[in-house]
């Protein structure tokens, strides 16, 4: 599959060549959709923990790390939570507490993030992998992109880096309508580089692209959606297919938070995929939901649920 931006400039073609052990999607992990009460500003929160509840690989693997966790409290509460939600014994006072134990460990890790008042959830989702510091949680959503500059001059890939990713940012999907457009975009996304000097033909240049080339993709893939500036509807498929050698990754979308208001203040909340059935969850309560793109759609978690034959 080759890949290609809105410019001249032609990205290469990739093929993940490098295949982990994959752990698919597990229904009889995810919980029944229970709702979190809202103590002050955390609709946020409650709907990041409906977000992560529903992916049933990090459920699987935060319990079996849960000897290796005992020196971490949010991360045992957080166990806690998963196993009990599971057997349906939550209540709907459970989030605060935890959010509490989660501001605890950002304060012990030295996080300079203020998580008092309204945040973002997005933000929110990344320091959560970070305040579980769980390993097997880090591999699984630890999607590796190569980060190349292709130079205008001796048209060598002069700059490549490879970055981790527990989050893909895609922010302009306006001429994105089909499952193959977004792929691409999941698979090899740009941006602009002002100025750019080419280590190899040391020539400067301008307004070059910069290529971030999918080599790795995990089981959870979260994409954020640029819903601040711009309030549009765009697109996003119910299901990702991408090559992995003679196999296809298939990933089914899972969970949505959706956001109303502006970066400053506003409120949040799920929809969730759970065993078959979408539910919108906000805040406490809970009722029939959809995973339709709307304006209101800012993160988005699709999870590995299959791996076929090409």
């Amino acid at each position: 599959m080759e890949e290609s931006d809105t410019n001249t400039q032609r990205a290469p073609t990739v093929v993940y060549h490098d295949e982990p052990e994959y752990i698919f999607h597990d229904d009889s992990k995810v919980p029944s959709p229970k709702g979190f009460g809202n103590t002050g500003a955390i609709c946020w929160w409650n709907s990041l923990l409906q977000f992560m509840l529903t992916l049933s690989s990090i459920n699987q693997a935060v319990v079996r790390a849960r000897d290796n966790l005992r020196g971490n409290p949010f991360a045992t509460a957080y166990v806690d939570l998963v196993e009990r939600s599971i057997a349906g014994m939550v209540t709907t006072m459970e989030s605060a507490h935890l959010f509490e134990l989660f501001k605890c460990r950002l304060v012990a890790m030295k996080s300079t993030a203020n998580m008092n008042g309204q945040s973002c959830a997005d933000e929110g989702y990344v320091l959560f992998i970070d305040a579980l510091d769980c390993p097997e949680v880090r591999n699984l959503t630890r999607n590796v992109y190569e980060n190349t500059v292709m130079c205008t001059h001796c048209n060598k890939v002069t700059s490549s880096t490879r970055d981790d990713a527990n989050q893909i940012c895609l922010f302009d999907l306006d001429n994105v309508h089909d499952q193959v457009a977004f792929c691409r975009r999941v698979h090899v996304s740009n941006s602009n580089v002002d100025v750019f000097t080419c280590a190899a033909c040391n020539q400067k240049s301008y307004n070059c692209t910069r290529y971030y080339i999918a080599k790795v993709l995990r089981e959870v893939i979260v994409i954020v959606l640029n819903k601040f500036e711009s309030k549009s509807v765009v697109y996003y498929p119910d299901e990702l297919v991408f090559p992995s050698n003679e196999y296809a990754l298939v990933y089914k979308l899972k969970a949505v938070v959706c956001h109303s208001g502006t970066r400053y203040g506003g409120h949040y909340w799920a929809n969730v995929n759970r065993g078959g059935n979408i539910y919108n969850v906000n805040d406490f309560q809970v009722s029939t939901g959809s995973m339709q793109y709307s304006t209101e759609s800012f993160l988005l978690a699709y999870v590995l649920v299959d791996k076929r034959l090409r």
